[in-house]
């Protein structure tokens, strides 16, 4: 399976696109159309790459030609995928001179006419349809590679509020559009605020029939704040340190917990505000009740 992740949904649909391939990134892509061009090799010629790093071996010597295999493997994404410039753009992927070009393309930044004429791509993604054109062109490629599907993590959902009723409404209508051409191999996940959630499950129901399962995140307890604390110093600490939630007291995770009442980007706001503060007047300590109010109420 592919998985990205988009941090906040911006202002349309091509703005989710544009994150997510940004986060799966040129380097997984690159070994997307490797990956795609080893198939080809192994149906049209007497070789059997069985990886992308290999297909790459296998070009970089000599053994396999490009020209051999371009026009096949163009011609079998675009039967794939329905969209033949974006089977141009992911082959140009593994091409010194236009890999960039095919990457700034596949990430909707736009190109010069003369640019896509280099790469014989026609078209552009400057738009929520042709960006949900394109996400589902990925999606049936990877399907063709044998891939379960693209995972796609939207944080921050509730900033779609932010837009004007008719954006919202475009953004809400492109994403309900991707659900309905992609019935398989497409999962998408959504992080929103309740209240904000609530509002758009109730004023379009287009959008809210399409959504499967709703998952209500609860308040942290006093245990599991203490096991999430411990998690996170545990990612910094240096070996032979303190351990636990140290320099934490239970009391001042005890005031960290009702001050955000459980909920984690709060907990986690505050722990890190208290850390910096300690480390900055070299507190040597340990970080109770006290110090946390202290810090709360200066922030």
């Amino acid at each position: 399976m592919l998985v990205g992740y988009v941090a906040q949904p911006g202002n349309g649909f091509i703005d989710m696109y544009h994150e997510f391939i940004y986060d799966v990134g040129f380097d997984r892509f690159q070994t997307l159309s490797y990956e795609f061009l080893a198939e080809i090799t192994r149906s049209e010629l007497e070789k059997n790459p069985m990886s992308a790093s290999s297909m790459e071996s296998l070009i970089d010597e000599g053994e396999v030609l490009l020209s051999d295999l371009v026009p096949a493997a163009i011609q079998r994404l675009s039967d794939v995928t329905k969209f033949a410039d974006f089977a141009r753009a992911i082959v140009h992927l593994v091409y010194e001179d236009t890999k960039l070009y095919a990457w700034q393309w596949l990430t909707a930044e736009g190109l010069r006419y003369e640019q896509r004429k280099e790469m014989e791509i026609h078209s552009a993604i400057d738009d929520d349809t042709s960006a949900v054109r394109a996400f589902t062109a990925l999606k049936n490629m990877l399907l063709e590679l044998g891939y379960t599907g693209v995972f796609m993590f939207v944080d921050e959902f509730e900033r779609i509020a932010q837009l004007s009723p008719k954006d919202e409404q475009a953004t809400l209508n492109s994403v309900r559009h991707l659900m309905d051409q992609n019935s398989r191999g497409l999962c998408i996940l959504f992080a929103c605020a309740p209240e904000v959630w609530q509002g758009i499950m109730s004023e379009y129901h287009a959008f809210s029939e399409r959504i499967g399962q709703e998952v209500a995140l609860q308040p942290l307890t006093e245990e599991k704040i203490q096991r999430l604390v411990e998690d996170y110093l545990e990612l910094a600490r240096e070996s032979g340190n303190a351990d636990g939630i140290d320099p934490f007291t239970e009391s001042g995770l005890q005031t960290v917990l009702q001050r955000s009442q459980g909920n984690i980007r709060q907990i986690l706001s505050i722990c890190s505000r208290v850390l910096d503060e300690a480390a900055d007047n070299q507190r040597e300590k340990p970080i109770g009740e006290e110090k946390v109010i202290e810090t709360i109420e200066s922030m």
